[in-house]
């Protein structure tokens, strides 16, 4: 839809969804993870679109299926530039909501929940299950990140509450009402689950976050805690009305169980029905180093004009003058509700 065609949409059909959704999906991933050069994707994924949005700088897109898992911004065409170079991606969850967002003066409120490094086993499991250990390494980056967020943002006004170690409980998560910002850097886990006629609950605990000590040891066997894990069905109990943006800085954030009915049962859905205005996430993994830097250009960006769409575009820019390829200015993306 643009301006010259939003009486009568124009409608393109991709007829190779299932290369699109699988093995084009899989050379994009690879040739991110690998650092190479991808001008395949550009075309498979973007070009259809190249007539119509020629001379636009502002795109706005509300996507589905594997259109979640591709950053837009990262494609990189024969002309050796990238979308961000070219055109600013907007993403909206539901695309009915542009009305509303356009109507509604922005008013933020100035506290924020920061949560870091929570510490995700003991000694104890370790002897249990020295596996433990890689499975879910411990984030000590993550605290220097909710520190330096922490700084920014009380230096511009806000009242911040840090919570990292052993501090960080799903009793946190209680008192959420007049919070403006939220920011998580933990891990994410996802399960694949099929959805059951009145089951939905099942899809509500097939993605979570890990809190402190996520795990208990029962008659000798590890199992996950209820307190230390924080399921979907756990976000959607959250009152995150005046929340404007949940930031969830942790490996593959942005996962979810995909459905036939079109919505994914993961943080950006549950996050979103809870109240936030907007969520960013992460699509891969991404250094700690690069995580920080991003994280503290884009709060610096934020407190100077709260337009978090031009603050998320110039953090991205100023990540990639310092290293060229999208794997590391390209992990994040924001998406309002």
């Amino acid at each position: 839809i643009t301006s010259e065609t939003c009486e009568a949409p124009i409608l393109k059909i991709l007829k190779n969804g299932t290369e699109l959704e699988g093995k084009y999906f899989n050379e994009y991933s690879t040739a991110i993870n690998r650092k190479a050069v991808d001008f395949n994707s550009y075309d498979r994924y973007w070009k259809h679109l190249e007539n119509i949005v020629f001379d636009k700088e502002v795109i706005i897109i509300s996507p589905d299926k594997v259109y979640r898992n591709v950053n837009l911004s990262t494609l990189n065409s024969e002309r050796g530039t990238d979308i961000l170079d070219e055109k600013q991606i907007i993403i909206y969850h539901d695309i009915r909501n542009i009305v509303q967002a356009n109507n509604v003066q922005l008013s933020w409120s100035k506290k924020a929940i920061l949560i870091g490094n929570p510490i995700f086993y003991d000694d104890d499991l370790c002897k249990l299950d020295d596996s433990i250990e890689s499975f879910l390494p411990q984030l000590p980056g993550s605290e220097v990140e909710v520190n330096a967020v922490s700084s920014i943002l009380s230096n511009a006004g806000w009242v911040t509450r840090v919570y990292t170690g052993d501090n960080i409980t799903k009793s946190i998560f209680e008192t959420t009402s007049d919070i403006g910002l939220m920011h998580i850097a933990t891990h994410g886990r996802f399960e694949n689950a099929e959805y059951e006629p009145g089951k939905i609950d099942k899809l509500m605990y097939a993605s979570g976050l890990f809190l402190s000590h996520p795990f208990v040891i029962s008659e000798n066997k590890i199992k996950y805690s209820q307190e230390g894990y924080l399921y979907g069905k756990d976000v959607l109990q959250m009152d995150l009305r005046n929340v404007e943006i949940v930031l969830l800085s942790s490996c593959d954030s942005g996962g979810g169980v995909q459905l036939n009915l079109g919505e994914t049962f993961g943080f950006q859905r549950t996050f979103l029905l809870a109240g936030a205005k907007s969520i960013m996430m992460s699509l891969w993994k991404i250094e700690d180093s690069i995580t920080l830097d991003f994280m503290t250009r884009f709060y610096e960006n934020l407190v100077s004009n709260y337009d978090k769409a031009e603050s998320f575009s110039k953090a991205q820019k100023f990540i990639k003058q310092k290293y060229r390829h999208p794997f590391y200015w390209g992990a994040f993306v924001l998406i309002h509700r």
